[in-house]
């Protein structure tokens, strides 16, 4: 039984030094939803253990999809995620599609930038580019941003001297390439990620080998933050890499997703060069991981009980039930300041009389007559549903009768300062 939503007041601003995480998250999520729908229980727990701040996928099917995996695995968690706008794929007819769900108490989509929204299309699928501003205090007017791209290359493996597969995936690097040459005025002095399903058997590929400019021809080179080159496939000497395929058989899973046992790094976040050793924002050492690989399950199912260690059988079998790949993760890291952590003042004044699931209303009430000088609500695509201004009373009642079903955003004012809470509507 999924746990109920927690109540979370988070203040707008605060002061002083600190260093703040944002943890990143990229998985494969296998066909999403029409493989086994009911799989994204797995989905749910596993999120609840990472907790990521920036949650980054692909093999999503259509909007909906989109919408049942927040609803399922991402509404009921403590952390306010919102979904970036679903855009079909432009490329082709191919209906995977990738997204980013990200922290709002973290992190800003920015919608006043040209490029935002643009997408980069291959002759396959397209690279989804996510631009992110750091939600500090003075984000209006000294900016930190954080530029996410996420793409999902060609599949197959080449059999010589047929290099099919292998031109296909250096094609769509190069649109991407050539997409951040074509606007380094824009990208260099931004942060840059990189994630997705890239499909390469080793780091020899011509593919990794542009993303990583081994050439000298691009205004933004990418690093690999594990830096571990080789012939990764069917290799056990890259064991603890590995992210497909997290089964032999996949009778459980409808008989879809790839099989035959953990044995190829397929899955990747890389970073642009100067996430490295930059406290504005920095890869944190040693944080990439391939969630729930041991290091000892080569040629098996991840969940297989001779794979013990740090990642627990219970985990383990998550991953199995879930998809057959595993997420990657890293950390990033600021000195900046940001706007996500509890205040004692609102916590004290406010409450939800009728709780934060709700039918027919929402209600908010302080304890002190005219605390609250002004409400909005809005939905997760950042529209706005009401606006509130000098509430008259101490108990502010909003009628949700007609308000699709879903996760709403409350941002209020008071002398105290800003913060913001959720509540589902069901």
């Amino acid at each position: 039984m999924k746990k109920l939503l927690l109540f979370s007041l988070l203040l707008v601003f605060q002061f002083g030094f600190s260093q703040e995480t944002i943890k990143t998250m990229f998985y494969n999520l296998l066909n999403f939803p029409s493989t086994q729908p009911a799989r994204v229980s797995n989905l749910s727990l596993i999120i609840d253990d990472i907790q990521p701040d920036l949650f980054l996928v692909c093999e999503l099917e259509n909007e909906q999809g989109g919408e049942f995996l927040f609803d399922e695995a991402l509404a009921t968690s403590a952390i306010n995620y919102v979904a970036a706008p679903f855009v079909s794929n432009q490329s082709t007819s191919n209906e995977l599609q990738q997204l980013a769900y990200y922290n709002s108490d973290k992190l800003i989509l920015d919608n006043v930038t040209t490029l935002q929204s643009d997408v980069i299309t291959t002759d396959l699928r397209d690279i989804n580019r996510y631009s992110f501003i750091l939600n500090t205090p003075d984000a209006g007017t000294n900016p930190v941003y954080l530029e996410v791209f996420v793409t999902h290359l060609k599949a197959g493996r080449d059999t010589a001297p047929d290099t099919t597969n292998q031109d296909r995936r250096l094609l769509e690097v190069n649109a991407l390439t050539a997409y951040l040459n074509n606007n380094a005025a824009t990208f260099s002095n931004r942060y840059i990620l990189f994630a997705g399903d890239f499909n390469v058997y080793n780091s020899n590929e011509p593919a990794y080998q542009e993303i990583l400019d081994t050439a000298n021809n691009n205004s933004i080179d990418f690093i690999d933050p594990i830096d571990r080159p080789g012939f990764w496939s069917s290799n056990s000497s890259f064991q603890d890499i590995h992210t497909q395929s997290t089964l032999r058989s996949n009778g459980h899973l409808g008989g879809d997703g790839a099989t035959g046992g953990l044995d190829d790094r397929f899955d990747f976040i890389l970073v642009s060069e100067n996430l490295v050793g930059n406290p504005e924002l920095e890869y944190v050492n040693g944080s990439y991981e391939a969630y729930g690989n041991n290091g000892n399950c080569y040629n098996d199912n991840i969940n297989d009980s001779n794979c013990t260690g740090v990642y627990s059988q219970t985990v383990r079998n998550w991953l199995f039930n879930f998809s057959d790949h595993l997420p990657v993760v890293l950390d990033l890291q600021t000195n900046l300041n940001l706007l996500n952590n509890p205040d004692a003042v609102f916590e004290e004044q406010l409450f939800l009389p009728e709780g934060n699931i709700v039918d027919n209303q929402f209600v908010i009430a302080s304890k002190t007559s005219g605390f609250i000088e002004n409400i909005s609500i809005f939905n997760s695509l950042g529209q706005q549903m009401e606006r509130l201004l000098m509430p008259p009373s101490s108990e502010i009642r909003f009628d949700t009768a007609n308000w699709p079903k879903g996760i709403y955003f409350v941002s209020l004012t008071s002398a105290a300062g800003k913060t913001t809470l959720k509540f589902i509507k069901r």
